[in-house]
Parts: structure tokens; sequence; C-alpha cells
């Protein structure tokens, strides 16, 4: 008998543990019987499951692999990225997920499902009335709002979708597309692309990630204050809501756990006739308001659009009485320009962040990181606590109690490059 055909199971699953993906671990079953009696055996081996659209040809071989994880809490990723070419793809995709996937959904912990907007219609259908009780973790993107994004000008909804059969292509713009979260999910890690969820009522989450589309349920007139739940908030490539916060008298107010808020190439929302030279934008004011900063540590701004008035309205969200961010330690932006601003509303900005311990400028336009330097300078009060502030591959020290005197640029290896 040769060698290999002799390793007890335990051996043999501890080899099957450094194998990189599932792929190995089926081409490792194949060796022999003994290799694939272990494998099959072996549950931890199929516990990570990728499923694309030539699966729809092969339900039963799909259906034992996922046997094959005994019921424990699986990772699914489900990936259609083209749209399917004929009706009875989309009937074999909607068999496939209804019968022999979903009756899985009920041990998966981690949902990973990046489609074309008209599988959407299909994955919906197949998934409606499952409570994902186990599910910590969703990432649910629709390939088709990325360039949607790109347009600016808002999709009209299609009158034609509520009447299509489950199985048959039809265009979905994004706010139709609604993910079926059950109400008070034990969810901890939601990112959306382009979908809406069914509830926000996450008491659980800790991050939540809203990317290309921000989802109906969190803004109808009002901003959700759900959206302040999470401890790091992610809000990124998409045209800002304006909404304020108006919570029903009825509901309680969840309290906000925000810490980490991240806002990423943002835009305001085109309003009315769209003339190419002159685009009427929504007041994006009221949005930044209602956002609940109190026990904020860090912000992230990064790229908003420049053409628009996306910055004049979060400059004049800032409150006069009290600051919007008293407890941030860490601001980081990037692609933002300081240089058209008065010096007072520089002042003003840094005014909102008298906590603040770290600054980060990165690939921020010519003269930014010196408006700041000389406002803080001309107001030793604004941010006592600043020590230094980065700029690019560079630090520049503060010293008590308020000038800049030391810039420090490194080169590629961290080493210390110049002194000026």
């Amino acid at each position: 008998m040769p060698l290999i055909q002799t390793f007890p199971p335990e051996i043999l699953s501890l080899i099957f543990e450094d194998l990189p993906d599932l792929s190995s671990a089926a081409l490792a079953s194949l060796v022999c019987r003994q290799w694939h009696d272990a494998a099959v055996a072996d549950s931890e081996l199929w516990l990570t499951i990728v499923i694309c659209d030539k699966d729809i040809d092969r339900p039963e071989i799909l259906g034992r692999i996922l046997a094959r994880s005994k019921g424990r809490p699986l990772a699914l990723a489900l990936r259609f990225p083209s749209s399917l070419h004929k009706q009875r793809d989309y009937e074999g995709l909607y068999s496939l997920l209804r019968h022999v996937v979903r009756e899985h959904l009920r041990h998966c912990g981690y949902l990973f499902i990046h489609a074309h907007e008209t599988a959407w219609t299909t994955v919906l259908g197949a998934f409606a009335g499952e409570q994902f009780p186990l599910l910590r973790v969703l990432d649910v993107r629709n390939y088709d709002a990325v360039a949607q994004w790109q347009t600016v000008c808002p999709i009209p909804p299609d009158p034609t979708v509520a009447n299509i059969p489950l199985y048959v292509p039809a265009p979905m713009p994004p706010k139709h597309i609604v993910f079926p979260l059950p109400p008070g999910h034990r969810l901890f890690d939601a990112h959306t692309q382009g979908l809406s969820l069914g509830d926000i009522r996450l008491p659980n989450a800790d991050r939540l990630c809203i990317s290309h589309h921000f989802p109906e349920i969190l803004v109808e007139g009002r901003l959700n204050p759900w959206l302040c739940h999470a401890s790091e908030l992610i809000i990124q490539r998409m045209c800002v809501p304006g909404a304020e916060l108006v919570h029903p008298d009825d509901a309680p107010v969840p309290p906000t756990r925000l810490e980490h808020l991240t806002l990423s190439e943002l835009r305001a929302t085109p309003s009315g006739a769209i003339d190419p030279d002159d685009v009427d934008e929504d007041d994006c004011g009221p949005f930044f308001s209602a956002l609940d900063t109190s026990r904020l540590r860090s912000l992230f701004i990064n790229a908003f659009d420049l053409d628009g008035r996306i910055w004049d309205d979060f400059i004049g969200a800032l409150p006069v009485a009290h600051p919007k961010f008293p407890l941030v330690i860490e601001l980081k932006i990037r692609q933002i320009d300081f240089s058209w601003m008065p010096s007072e509303d520089i002042g003003f900005f840094l005014g909102a962040f008298p906590a603040l311990q770290r600054f980060v400028i990165v690939d921020c336009f010519e003269g930014t990181w010196q408006d700041v330097i000389e406002v803080l300078e001309m107001c030793p009060a604004l941010c006592v606590g600043l020590k230094e502030l980065e700029v690019d591959d560079g630090v520049i020290l503060r010293d008590d109690p308020s000038p800049f005197r030391e810039v420090m640029f490194y080169d590629e290896l961290g080493n210390d490059a110049c002194d000026v």
C-alpha cells in the first residue's frame, strides 16, 4: 500500500487545513478513496462556499457540497456579475437558490451577494421570507449601481417591475431593490451597494457601510436615527439626501453608538431639471445636522464634490453654540480644498474639534495645510491638544503654545530625509 494512503484522518485534516480554497479541497478528495472519505467527513473544509452562474447547471453537485458543512455556520458568496442571457438561465438560478441554497441560509453566518440588477429580482424572490437567524455579516451589492452613480442623474422607476414573474430579467432601479432583513436582526456588519434593507433596526450593528445609493428606509422625508446606532458608519459615493431628523413621538429613539464616521465621495442630490451648465442641488445641511456625532471619536472626509454645494452645506451645518464633534481626537481629510476658504471659515471648521489630537491631510490642494497652520497660529485656543499635523509623507510639529516650527519629511523607507 502506498505510504500516502496510510495517513490517519486526523493527519489528513491537518493537511487539508493548509489548503487555500474549496477547489483545492475538492482536488485533494480525488487523490484516493481514503482522502476522499476524510475530506468529505471534515466539515471544516466546506464552510466557505462560492456560488456563481456556472453552478446553475449543476445543482446536485452544489447540494452535496453544501451538505458537507453539516449544519455548521456557513460563509456563502453568491456572484452573478453579468446579466444572464436567456429566460431559462433565470429559471435555473431561481431553482438553484430556492431549492438548493435556501435550506442552508438558516445556518449562514456570512452572506456575500454581488449581482447584476436583473438577477436581483430572482435572488430576492428565492430568499423571500427567510429570517437568517445566524447571519452576522451581510455584504450585498448591485453591480449596476456603480454605473448609475456615474450618470449623476437619478434613474426613474420601472413601472413594469412589480408585474413580472420572479425569474424574468427586468431592470430594477436601486431604490426598488430591498434585501428582506427582519426587524431587530442581530447583524454585526452590513455593507449595501445600490440596495435598501428590509429593516434598519440593527441593535448589535458594529459597522454599517452604505455605498452608491442611500436606502429609502433611512430617509423618507426624515433621517432614521438608527443610522447612528452602529459604532462605525461609512457613507460613500452617493448623492446626499436633503432630509431632517424627525422621529415619531411614539417610537423610542435608539441611543447613538457612533464612534467612527467616514464620508467619502459625496455630492448633493440634483433637484428639478438638470442643465449641464447650471445644476440645481438640494440642501445637504439638514442631513449633516441630523447626524448624531456626540460620541464620535474619528472622522474621515474624502473627496467631496468640489463643483457642487455639499462642502458649503457641511460647513454651514456646524452649530455655532456648541462644537459638532466634541470628542473627536482623529481627523483625516483627503482631496479637500481649503485654499479658497476665508481664514474665519477655516477657524470655524477647526473649532468644531476641540479635543483633536491627530490631524492627517492627504492629497489635498496646494496651500491647504499652510492655511490650516496659519489659522492655528493666529488662534492658539483652537485644538490645543493637537501637537502635530501629518501631511502626505511628512510631519509638522506644533511647539507650545502654538507655533509650528519643524517640518520633517520622510523618504520611502521612513527615514528622515530633511528638516525645514
